[in-house]
C-alpha cells in the first residue's frame, strides 16, 4: 500500500516539475547568478549607485529587474574587468547586453558589446522603451570577469501620429521633425504634406538614431507613400545607411502633382528602437 502511494506521489510529483517547466518562458540563453534576478532597480533621472557581480562565466547573463517609471530612454554604462592578485592592475573587457520585456520575452537582439574603458563613464548605450518593467542582462566576453553597471532614465513624449487620422504635418523646408520608436514591438508612424501645386517632391530620412543592439542590418524603418488611397512605393532605409536618404516620389514625368501626400513610417521588427528623422525638401 505504501509504495503504491509513494509511486503516486512520485507520479504527481513529477507531472507538477513537467508543467512548471512548460509555462516558464524559455531563456536558455539568460541564467542569473547569485538570485540577482530578485534584484529591482527603478532607474531615475540620476545615475544609480553602481551594481556588480563577481566572477561570471563568459556568455552568462546576470540579469536585473528594471522598472522604468516613464517612457522614455534607459541609458546603460557597464563594463568586464579583472584585478590581478598580484600587481592590482585592472583588465578591462566588453560588457555584452539584452533587453527583455515584463513578460521575459528578448525585445533587444542578441546583445551589443560596450566597448567600455576602466572607468563606466566612458561609454553607453542606451534603449528607447515605455513605462513598465524590464529585465536587463549583462555578461563578460571571457571567464571569470567582474561586471559593474549603472543606469538612468530620460522622460520621453512617445509620437501619436500613429495612424493615418493623426498624420503629422511636414512643410516644405523646415526642421526635420523626429519619431522616437520604442523597442517591444513594430511601430508605424505617419507625416503629411499638402502639395499644392504640381512639383517635384522630395522627401529626407535619417536613421542615424536607430540603434543596432545586434550586429546586423536587420534594423531599420520602411517609409510607404501614398497619395489619396493611391500606394506610390515603399522605400526601406537600415539603421547602417545613416543618412540624410533622399527619396523622390512623382506622379508624373518626375513631378508630385497637386494633392495630399501621405507618408507611412514603420520600423523593421520589434528588434527596432531608438529615433529616426524626416523632413520634405524645397
Amino acid at each position: 500500500m505504501n509504495e503504491k502511494i509513494l509511486r503516486k506521489a512520485g507520479i504527481l510529483l513529477a507531472a507538477i516539475c513537467l508543467a512548471l517547466i512548460m509555462i516558464v518562458p524559455a531563456l536558455a540563453d539568460r541564467s542569473y547568478a547569485d538570485g540577482e534576478a530578485a534584484t529591482t532597480i527603478t532607474a531615475t533621472t540620476k545615475w544609480t549607485p553602481y551594481h556588480s557581480q563577481a566572477a561570471i562565466a563568459k556568455g552568462q547573463f546576470t540579469g536585473y529587474t528594471i522598472k522604468m517609471p516613464a517612457n522614455g530612454k534607459l541609458y546603460v554604462r557597464a563594463r568586464s574587468y579583472t584585478i590581478d592578485p598580484n600587481t592590482g592592475s585592472v583588465s578591462a573587457g566588453y560588457v555584452f547586453t539584452k533587453l527583455y520585456n515584463s513578460k521575459q520575452s528578448q525585445i533587444s537582439d542578441n546583445g551589443t558589446g560596450l566597448t567600455l574603458q576602466n572607468d563606466p563613464s566612458s561609454g553607453g548605450t542606451y534603449y528607447v522603451v515605455k513605462k513598465g518593467t524590464y529585465y536587463l542582462g549583462f555578461a563578460p566576453d571571457a571567464d571569470n570577469r567582474n561586471v559593474e553597471f549603472t543606469i538612468k532614465y530620460a522622460k520621453l513624449t512617445l509620437p501619436t501620429n500613429t495612424k493615418k487620422s493623426k498624420a503629422l504635418t511636414l512643410k516644405r523646408g523646415k526642421a526635420y521633425k523626429t519619431g522616437y520608436v520604442p523597442l517591444g514591438a513594430v511601430q508605424t508612424q505617419w507625416f503629411k504634406v499638402k502639395q499644392t501645386k504640381t512639383k517635384k517632391l522630395w522627401f529626407y530620412v535619417n536613421t542615424k538614431g536607430i540603434k543596432d543592439y545586434g550586429g546586423t542590418n536587420t534594423r531599420g524603418i520602411k517609409i510607404t507613400a501614398y497619395v489619396g488611397k493611391k500606394k506610390l512605393g515603399t522605400k526601406k532605409v537600415n539603421y547602417a545607411m545613416a543618412g540624410p536618404i533622399k527619396i523622390t516620389y512623382s506622379t508624373k514625368k518626375g513631378y508630385a502633382k497637386k494633392g495630399t501626400y501621405y507618408f507611412k513610417v514603420e520600423t523593421f521588427n520589434k528588434y527596432t528602437g531608438g529615433s529616426y528623422k524626416v523632413k520634405i525638401g524645397k
